[in-house]
């Protein structure tokens, strides 16, 4: 079983190894993730030293300790060694590394190194279009297989939660359109018709205003994410601004502990910008510490990779899906709940141990979501912490 997982991922990504010159990764038994170079190990206690400072811990309160290079990395450390070796105005190299993402189906990533291509060299924008388009009629094929897979099951209403996302969309295949509208017609009568999606049209409408709009369904999101994409460089800049001061008025109004919601507003706020934005602009790392700011107060928020069907073999199958299709924000966070979710489990396995009873279910449960981790993660930090989780319970089970 373990050579099964293991290949899995080996399949999913390849097995990249990631060096860092801290040493070690250290995992407490609290769920505590530690980075750092072990100084002493003795007498029951573990020094490790992080940033010139040194912390001592107990024996008993350590899981696991391992070396760093031991972590799988994943596809997009290959990305990021391609994107270094480029020059600003290596036109060829920015359409290359778009079709290299689009076969990893690494979709937003592709659309920004066509755009940029297109940029630098104005023969490639007829091409870089045609790539664009042929980027949203794979997402739109790919929507369109996870709500056929949930109909298959009789879960109607996750079908239809993701069939609202095809019924905007007008540029797909006349034959993917004929397929969603027969979809639609087998799901009238299982679920409720009233999530009403808005246009394309109103949602430009509503980005025009000095209200920030913020989507309602998934649908909504969908859309006003290609929308803003669409906009010149600086109305898209514009936004962004506007995006990221109404985040962080919701996190401030979150912090006060007044407004109920405000997290989460402030979560999808920041969520756009850190999609939309260029991945080296001031505005995407401000985005993405909005991001972690807002996860780390908000804890209860489901993302959609945790709403699994029953059948094991179409879960897996609908994981990948959802990921091929998830923006590094929606990525970055549905992971982040992954692994909160390994840890409570983790929690209930140690405490039916102390009790004397077995637990391989959570173990196995922890061992799979960290696969998912390493497998699918672009965070570094991320694919660490699942990678010594996933040792520790190997090692119980």
């Amino acid at each position: 079983m373990k050579k099964k997982l293991i290949l899995i991922i080996f399949f999913l990504v390849g097995f990249l190894f990631v060096k860092s010159s801290e040493g070690a990764l250290m995992l407490l038994k609290n769920g505590r993730f530690l980075q750092g170079s072990i100084k002493k190990q003795d007498n029951g206690n573990i020094e490790i030293e992080i940033s010139g400072k040194i912390l001592s811990f107990a024996q008993e309160e350590v899981a696991k300790i391992l070396e760093d290079d031991l972590v799988p990395g994943s596809i997009i450390d290959s990305y990021l060694v391609q994107v270094k070796a480029l020059s600003p105005d290596d036109a060829s190299g920015f359409f290359s590394l778009g079709l290299f993402c689009l076969e990893k189906q690494m979709f937003d990533y592709a659309e920004q190194a066509f755009q940029k291509a297109g940029e630098i060299e104005p023969k490639y924008e007829k091409i870089v279009k045609a790539k664009i388009r042929t980027i949203l009629n794979q997402k739109v094929e790919i929507v369109y297989k996870i709500s056929e897979k949930y109909y298959g099951l009789k879960e109607y209403s996750r079908s239809y939660e993701f069939l609202l996302e095809l019924l905007t969309e007008a540029s797909a295949a006349e034959d993917l359109r004929n397929r969603i509208k027969d979809l639609e017609e087998k799901l009238k009568n299982s679920v409720p018709q009233n999530d009403i999606v808005l246009t394309a049209s109103d949602i430009k409408d509503k980005l025009g205003s000095d209200t920030v709009y913020i989507p309602a369904t998934i649908g909504e999101n969908f859309i006003l994410k290609r929308v803003i994409l669409e906009q010149p460089a600086e109305l898209k800049i514009s936004i962004g601004q506007k995006y990221l001061k109404d985040a962080e008025y919701y996190l401030d109004l979150a912090n006060s502990g007044k407004v109920k919601g405000a997290t989460l507003i402030a979560l999808k706020a920041a969520s756009l910008v850190y999609d939309c934005a260029p991945r080296d602009s001031e505005a995407f790392f401000k985005a993405r510490k909005m991001v972690k700011t807002a996860l780390e107060k908000r804890k209860n928020i489901v993302p959609v990779t945790l709403v699994e069907p029953r059948d094991e073999d179409s879960k897996k199958e609908i994981i990948s899906f959802l990921f091929a299709l998830s923006s590094p924000a929606e990525k970055f966070r549905e992971i982040w709940y992954y692994y909160q979710q390994a840890i409570q489990l983790k929690k209930e396995a140690d405490r039916n141990q102390v009790e004397g009873r077995e637990d391989k279910t959570n173990l196995q449960m922890i061992i799979n979501i960290c696969d998912i981790i390493i497998s699918c993660s672009e965070e570094l930090k991320q694919r660490q912490k699942a990678f010594i989780l996933r040792q520790v319970c190997l090692d119980e089970i």
